[in-house]
């Protein structure tokens, strides 16, 4: 009789990455990691915005940033900031809260839960080359952990340490030697007297541009589309058997237990994923701290999100039905969809939860008085999330659910499983020395 045992708390579903790691916030940041600090200051006229610092070198880069927000019904562009403007959260704090109230986490005593807003920031650089002058634009995306109820009333500020991960490079025309450089006029104020092309993706302001005597030239990340695409169960730990090793084995038992404890572990989180198409560059995966996280705020309490033992039998050796215990409820939880495993097969304990996907588009948009206009679709970017559900009556505890597929790879969520092992584990700050 062979048995074997698994104990994991960290696997993902189709590029959306679970990571466990302590906090460490300093200085009266809110948040302070992987090259993000965040702290919050009270608004003089009361309303909430946010504002990005990008630094190099100890210095302030003049950059544009278009920032996203997750909402109630999917992705909420908040709106264009640069170095001189802010951005208004009022959206953000309001349909936050209604998402995280209805994934169950309102009301959930000793933790704070956190939504991520996604920035796609850049910064114009002219360089010569041959004798010709080269317009450069660097992207750097990262993701602002934020509490909505948080915010409300106040003013967030957001340093970042510039690092580019998509660049993109544009001869300036006929006009080179006669350009004016980066157009930092107002919100809505058009460069040289005239307005860029009009996308209706993008709201009419650009507030970065480059600008010649001839030509405008504005780059903006738009979102192309945004999809929930389905309520999914994410695997968490996994069992993979493969026609070798199945057949040997009678049962298996696996084991998952997350909880927040101020002797451990003190925040958790389901992040981003983000897979960016650049146009002279390897496809480049990143996860984004964060799509959703828990953060303990009451370091007296202990806060167990799911502790199951899952118990499956081979039918070769035994007719036992599967069954899967759910300690912080003390009964058995449900077993999908079938109850046993005949040799090779893939199972997994994995939680409730919803799955979002989106697609945002990079555009080049250049336009000449009095009429001459001009709109590419240059690149895209992709990006999921996973939403947990949470338990009420659990204090936020997640929904279990133990997975049978016989069929190894059958099962919806067993084919994004597939996806996610050849996704990034880690979070990751990337720096191209190349590009900056």
């Amino acid at each position: 009789m062979n048995r074997l045992g698994w104990i994991a708390v960290g696997f993902a579903l189709a590029l959306v990455t679970l990571l466990s790691f302590t906090t460490a916030n300093r200085g009266g940041a809110v948040y302070d990691k992987f090259g993000v600090k965040v702290t919050v200051q009270q608004s003089r006229e009361g309303a909430e915005e946010i504002q990005i610092v990008l630094k190099h070198r100890g210095g302030s880069l003049e950059h544009a940033a278009f920032i996203y927000a997750p909402g109630e019904g999917g992705w909420l562009y908040l709106g264009n900031g640069s170095h001189r403007r802010a951005v208004p959260l009022g959206r953000f704090a309001a349909e936050g809260e209604r998402l995280i109230n209805r994934l169950g986490y309102r009301g959930v005593r000793g933790v704070k839960v956190e939504l991520g807003l996604l920035v796609f920031a850049q910064v114009f650089n002219v360089t010569e080359r041959g004798g010709k002058k080269i317009l450069e634009i660097y992207t750097d995306i990262f993701a602002v952990p934020l509490n909505p109820s948080e915010v409300r009333g106040r003013r967030v500020v957001v340093e970042r340490e510039f690092m580019p991960v998509y660049k993109i490079e544009q001869p300036l025309d006929e006009d080179a030697s006669q350009q004016m450089g980066a157009w930092t006029g107002g919100p809505g104020t058009p460069p040289i007297g005239a307005s860029p092309c009009y996308d209706p993706r993008n709201p009419k302001q650009f507030e970065y541009c480059y600008s010649g005597s001839a030509y405008t030239y504005c780059y903006y990340w738009a979102q192309a589309s945004s999809t929930f695409a389905d309520t999914v169960i994410a695997p968490l730990a996994t069992v993979y058997l493969d026609s070798y090793a199945g057949p040997k084995i009678q049962r298996m038992q696996t084991d998952v237990w997350i909880y927040l404890s101020s002797s451990t572990t003190t925040s958790l989180s389901f992040d981003i994923s983000m897979e960016v198409r650049g146009l002279k560059l390897p496809r480049l995966r990143l996860s984004l701290a964060t799509g959703i996280s828990f953060t303990l705020s009451d370091i007296s309490q202990r806060i167990d999100f799911i502790d199951v033992s899952g118990f499956v039998y081979n039918s070769r050796y035994d007719s036992t039905p599967a069954r899967l215990w759910d300690y912080l409820r003390g009964r058995y939880g449900p077993v999908y969809p079938g109850d046993s495993i005949h040799d090779d097969g893939v199972v997994y304990i994995g939680i409730l939860g919803e799955l979002r996907y989106t697609k945002w588009v990079y555009v080049y948009n250049r336009f000449s008085p009095p009429n001459y206009c001009e709109v590419q679709n240059l690149d895209y970017a992709d990006g999921i999330a996973f939403y947990p559900w949470g338990d009420p009556s659990y204090n936020g505890a997640f929904y279990p659910y133990l997975v049978i597929d016989d069929a190894p790879f059958a099962l919806k969520e067993t084919k994004a499983l597939s996806a996610a092992m050849s996704a990034p584990n880690v979070i990751m700050d990337i720096t191209n020395s190349a590009y900056w």
